[in-house]
């Protein structure tokens, strides 16, 4: 009988193991879906989107077997939201169980919420808190209005509530950061956030756990005074072409960027004297540089030219938008654990040309959303936070950490050498900002070509192999950028 028993449970353990591979799930899957509309082939209709979801979702039988193997299962309170100071503080001192979940009044949990939150914590005990990817239910039960999140993003979670009304954490730290809070302000929510996010290890699951009640509120980039000092900047502009170099440094007088240093790397490709006569004109320095165009070499000899705390490297086809872009730019760099920042770029008909670029999940780099207005999948695609990287069309970085980390890596001549920057400065420990109070037209490739070569590609790959087969931590796995447009993924890839 014993021996019965133990072929059973070995039995029970291989069809769990089958029926969690992504092959079973695909095929599952697959099965189940052969005849989805082209719509929903592309992503764009979440209420079938969700319904594939539900055939990639562990069964409450395969759920019991998982929480059955599981040494400790994880208890959670689960802490409803209170109309008094009084009666929250009287629940925080009877909450009993290791961890909590407060809930706001607005908040249905999934089915599923517990069993994620445990499994999660079974895999990574030493997490503090956990949030999760949430959406939007309507009084007839139709699910809209997504909110995928991306991993840790202070600055993100600084100024919007992407975190929403749900997430898990230790009682006892609960009990530290919330006792002197009241569940009748309605930032109460908010606050509790961001004290958790300063102070213990956080991690995001990219499940959606709950849904809110509430009608969607639209993200937007919120308005701020500027607050760096632009005079901090020198700008190294590198170019071959009078016209652009003409009308870029025009545009940047009528700006805050009149109070910086102008370092302008003039090609000398056929028109170096007129580019000498154009930026003396605007007050610009100019440095000529010989020899085949690479964008390293040039903007590292405009840096040597240069004496200004901050460096700013900028394209001659950018023009700014807002006249005190540059101290906008120039503001999360007052941070020391801020190391690089770039620019919300726009083409000329105000689709996003640039707003951060996407590495890992892929085989290389992407720009998010680019030729979009905005996305209905990631709503923060025009507010300030973190990113795996910017473009060198408009980046700002101390010369300190330039220093430190060597400036560009001369092995990448043309592409690649600004997300190659912004990796070492992520590994050094440096986060990398897209400062969306920064918006300029970038008018992209008006005298290179954008081609990626494949040695570029395979020189690429070979050095980023690891990040690249991570995904990336700002950005979320359940979105896809084919062609670059921001668009779902399918679950069983997704998952």
């Amino acid at each position: 009988m014993r021996q019965l028993r133990l072929r059973q449970a070995d039995m029970e353990v291989r069809l769990d193991r089958v029926e969690n591979s992504l092959l079973f799930r695909a095929l599952r899957w697959t099965a189940a879906k052969l005849n989805l509309r082209a719509a929903v082939e592309s992503g764009h209709d979440y209420s079938d989107w969700l319904e594939q979801c539900g055939w990639m979702e562990p069964s409450p039988q395969e759920q019991a077997r998982h929480m059955a193997s599981w040494g400790t299962r994880p208890r959670f309170t689960h802490l409803p939201e209170l109309q008094t100071a009084e009666s929250w503080r009287n629940t925080l001192r009877q909450a009993g169980d290791e961890f909590s979940v407060v809930i706001g009044g607005s908040v249905v949990l999934s089915p599923l919420a517990d069993y994620r939150w445990g499994e999660y914590l079974q895999e990574n005990p030493g997490c503090d808190a956990v949030y999760s990817d949430w959406d939007h239910i309507a009084g007839d039960g139709q699910r809209h209005a997504p909110r995928f999140t991306p991993e840790l993003s202070p600055e993100l979670l600084s100024t919007t509530r992407y975190w929403g009304d749900c997430f898990l954490i230790r009682t006892r730290l609960l009990r530290e950061l919330a006792c002197d809070l009241d569940p009748a302000d309605s930032s109460w929510m908010h606050t509790l956030s961001r004290r958790i996010a300063d102070s213990t290890r956080i991690a995001r699951i990219p499940h959606i756990l709950w849904h809110s009640t509430l009608e969607p509120i639209p993200v937007e980039q919120p308005a701020s005074a500027a607050t760096s000092d632009a005079a901090q900047a020198s700008i190294v502009i590198c170019t071959r072409t009078p016209k652009l170099l003409d009308r870029c440094l025009r545009a940047l007088r009528r700006t805050d960027a009149a109070q910086a240093e102008i370092v302008v790397v003039a090609h000398d490709h056929g028109a170096a004297a007129r580019l000498d006569r154009i930026a003396t004109a605007h007050g610009a320095r100019a440095v000529r540089y010989s020899g085949q165009f690479h964008f390293g070499v040039m903007n590292a000899l405009g840096a040597r030219h240069s004496s200004r705390p901050v460096l700013v490297f900028l394209n001659d086809d950018v023009e700014p938008i807002s006249s005190a872009w540059l101290s906008r730019l120039l503001r999360p760099l007052n941070r020391p654990e801020i190391g690089i920042a770039g620019g919300l770029l726009l083409y000329p008909d105000n689709t996003i040309q640039h707003a951060g670029i996407s590495v890992g999940g892929g085989p290389y780099p992407s720009h998010l959303g680019r030729r979009q207005t905005s996305s209905p999948w990631w709503p923060w695609l025009r507010v300030t936070r973190e990113v795996a990287a910017v473009t060198g069309a408009c980046l700002a970085i101390r010369r300190a950490v330039w220093d430190e980390l060597g400036g560009f890596d001369p092995r990448f001549q043309i592409n690649y050498n600004d997300v190659d920057l912004c990796l070492r400065a992520r590994r050094a420990g440096y986060s990398v900002i897209l400062e969306c109070g920064a918006v300029l037209h970038h008018r992209e490739a008006q005298t290179r070509s954008t081609i990626v070569t494949p040695d570029e590609k395979a020189l690429f790959t070979s050095v980023w192999a690891s990040e690249l087969a991570k995904p990336d931590p700002f950005f979320n796995p359940n979105l896809t950028l084919p062609d670059e447009r921001i668009t779902l993924a399918h679950p069983c890839f997704a998952r």
